[in-house]
């Protein structure tokens, strides 16, 4: 029995894999995700031993974050450690949610809704705090279904997580007892996908006419280097690329309004070059060329470097024609245990890191920027940025109306890493209802437009620019930028209430029975 539990947990595994983007099909097999967590709900359901069942949990999340965050490895020298950090980090998080399930499928009698509520729970609570990792979203393993994830400009990207482990649980459960509960309990999650397929259709219908205005326009060039300037010796060769190819770009558009490289194209602070860069020629080279071309760009370089502590911020210069630097944006979401390192403030810590690892430590920014060019107003946000759905919001509530993202994924040498952070962009444009630029070094640089999908992108992995006249139509306000995450935490009040009313009337029928018993007595 226990045997087969874990089979049926591993399979799952294997199957939410398959379901998000991975290395066998880039943008993944979305109808899997229908299904892919079936056996492992399964076999949460029929067993009973405590210790059994929260191992179950833990060994299931173990070899979905293994499989689907393996690129993790690939992290210059410190990859190993970053790999096995996102994996023991997330163990609490699945013990604690194994202990929630043996105590709440023991007590209620919907196991269903208790399933369906608590793993989404876990999806929420990975993806806030000092350990946030919000990778491998249950969201994201149905992401080609396009209709159905408009929902997500209503509740976000958590409701959808919603629907699909509702759907999951609830097939699971009518395969384990096929009665009337059961079979209730698999209709409503499928007529809950089915009403989110129509609101997706309808609001398509409803936006065309909005959508099709146009209130300004710009013609971008994103350009893709299709090389990591942070391994040693790619600097210079970063800086030479990237005008080579603008130049490419320029010859083919000479109407090109704004220029975008990528995350971390520069490896020293733009306007200290003098303490930082010792090839003063090619950096003048890069100076000159801006002011030549007469054109604003948004560059990836490092601010308020420290070298005598080995810190700095991840950062993204917005740079004049006349040199003048309008705006630096840092990054304010770091990568745990690869960009946040646990105890950095110590100094043999950081003296262990940069001797071993060549690694810097990052603080993170503490305040956004918006990027003003006609009018645009760009939200810009540096790679893992975007997996934060608070911060594309409250950039849209300032009043930004398009996001601007600018990502090195390059280090992962995988088509998945590329296309799972792509599926995380696109929930950030169906949220708030605005275009995403993304400028990348690898993968994928692209415009995504206000319903999630792909008007325009490069192949990954390869060296070439984006040219796009981006049209700004008028802005909308979503449901999602007014209430947030506002579905998760009345779930969460009708969960407490649920337990507290549950355990407060286990209470009174015990005293009740006590004194049963007495009278008789």
């Amino acid at each position: 029995m226990k045997t087969r539990c874990f089979c049926l947990a591993a399979f799952s595994g294997i199957l939410t894999t398959l379901a998000i983007p991975n290395e066998i099909k880039e943008t993944g097999y979305s109808i899997l995700g229908f299904v892919a967590y079936v056996p492992l709900f399964m076999a949460l359901n029929k067993l009973e031993d405590k210790k059994t069942l929260i191992g179950l949990t833990v060994f299931y999340f173990i070899i979905a974050n293994s499989l689907q965050n393996f690129w993790l490895g690939f992290f210059h020298a410190f990859g190993w450690i970053t790999f096995i950090g996102v994996i023991i980090g997330y163990i609490p998080y699945s013990l604690t949610l194994g202990y929630f399930l043996h105590y709440s499928l023991k007590s209620f009698k919907n196991k269903t809704m208790t399933i369906t509520m608590l793993f989404t729970f876990y999806d929420y609570l990975r993806s806030i705090g000092f350990l946030a990792y919000p990778w491998g979203l249950a969201a994201f393993t149905v992401n080609n279904f396009n209709n159905l994830i408009q929902v997500a400009d209503i509740f976000g990207v958590f409701f959808v997580s919603f629907t699909v482990y509702f759907l999951n649980s609830g097939i699971a459960d009518f395969l384990i007892h096929k009665n009337k509960i059961n079979l209730l309990n698999t209709i409503f999650p499928i007529l809950l996908v089915t009403t989110s397929f129509t609101y997706g259709i309808l609001k398509k219908t409803e936006l065309k006419s909005l959508l099709s205005k146009e209130i300004d326009s710009l013609n971008i060039a994103a350009i893709q280097l299709n090389i990591d300037p942070w391994l040693p010796g790619n600097d210079e060769k970063g800086i030479r690329d990237s005008i080579e190819i603008t130049e490419q770009a320029l010859k083919e558009n000479p109407q090109i309004e704004f220029v975008i490289w990528s995350e971390g194209v520069l490896t020293y602070p733009f306007s200290k070059e003098d303490r930082y860069f010792k090839n003063y020629d090619l950096h003048n080279e890069l100076k000159n060329f801006i002011k030549e071309r007469k054109i604003p760009f948004a560059i990836g370089a490092p601010s308020n470097v420290d070298k005598t502590i080995g810190i700095q911020q991840n950062s993204i210069y917005m740079i004049e024609p006349d040199l003048n630097i309008a705006n630096i944006y840092s990054k304010i979401f770091l990568v745990p245990f690869a960009e946040k390192i646990p105890f950095y403030e110590y100094e043999f810590v950081r003296n262990f890191f940069l001797k071993n690892f060549r690694i810097l430590g990052q603080i993170e920014g503490n305040k956004i920027e918006i990027l003003k060019l006609k009018k645009f107003k760009f939200a810009p946000l540096i790679c893992y940025d975007d997996a934060f759905p608070e911060l594309s919001r409250f950039y849209k509530i300032q009043g930004a109306n398009t996001l601007l993202n600018f990502s090195n994924d390059s280090w992962s040498k995988t088509n998945s890493a590329e296309w799972q952070h792509f599926v995380v962009a696109k929930f950030r444009s169906i949220e708030n209802g605005i275009k995403t630029i993304r400028a990348t070094n690898s993968g994928i640089t692209a415009i995504i437009n206000e319903y999630g999908e792909s008007i325009k992108k490069l192949e990954t992995f390869t060296k070439g620019y984006l040219l796009s006249t981006v049209k700004l139509s008028p802005t909308f306000t979503t449901i999602y930028e007014k209430i947030g995450d506002s579905f998760i935490y009345i779930l969460m009040m009708m969960f407490l209430i649920t337990t507290l009313r549950f355990y407060f009337m286990e209470d009174k029928n015990q005293l009740l029975s006590s004194s049963l018993v007495k009278i008789k007595v």
